[in-house]
């Protein structure tokens, strides 16, 4: 690595997780912690203000999940890298923020030298996986390849928006979809919005009705 300073900002929902995040960050000669926040709206605040090289961001958290955070900041700083820490290996999750934009994950119980390796392979232009995600993910894809996130004929939507497409064509609200996929509210809402949008359509009605006829339900 060159003489570069790394500049990271951490965003989590655990204070005492963030102060122990940060002094062991502290031990990093080319890393340096611009921020911290506690949750991902206060999160997007950093970022815009310090405009880090790098956010080490939690990827469940309680006011916006880690892919919906990252959505936010790409479309305004997309040079930022984003590194989801996580104590969870969903095969969706690593999946879908694969195809939004993630650059790395590293689970909350990787040893000091992985995040060191993590923040210089990202920052060099790569991805980054534990180990333990990698070998999941890997798993996932040998197993069930037809689970991958993708687009399926016609359907331009992704296994993530077909579930919930396939909620609001049950009349499920945005609070009921949000505890059946145990993701935030706001993170369904960003869903909504994206599938109006790749379907062309304005409501629930006409999105069930064009979800069909793709065959997205």
């Amino acid at each position: 690595m060159s003489g570069k300073t790394i500049r990271v900002a951490l965003v989590d929902d655990h204070k005492m997780w963030l102060e122990a995040l940060t002094v062991l960050l502290s031990e990093m000669e080319d890393v340096e912690v611009v921020g911290v926040a506690v949750g991902g709206r206060d999160g997007i605040e950093l970022c815009r203000r310090e405009k880090p090289d790098q956010l080490l961001l939690d990827l469940r958290m309680p006011d916006m999940d880690g892919l919906e955070v990252m959505g936010l900041l790409l479309a305004e700083q997309p040079d930022i890298k984003v590194i989801f820490l996580t104590e969870h290996e969903d095969p969706f999750f690593i999946q879908e923020g694969l195809a939004r934009g993630v650059k790395g994950y590293v689970l909350k119980s990787s040893s000091k030298e992985y995040l060191a390796r993590a923040f210089h392979e990202v920052q060099a232009g790569h991805y980054f996986f534990d180990p333990t995600i990698l070998e999941r993910l890997v798993s996932r894809l040998i197993s069930q390849p037809e689970a991958m996130v993708g687009f399926d004929g016609d359907c331009p939507l992704t296994r993530r928006e077909k579930e919930v497409l396939a909620l609001i064509a049950e009349g499920k609200s945005n609070a009921g979809i949000a505890d059946i996929l145990c993701i935030s509210v706001a993170t369904v809402e960003s869903h909504r919005k994206n599938i109006y949008s790749k379907l062309e359509v304005k409501n629930a009605i006409e999105a069930v009705n064009k979800g069909r006829e793709l065959n997205c339900i």
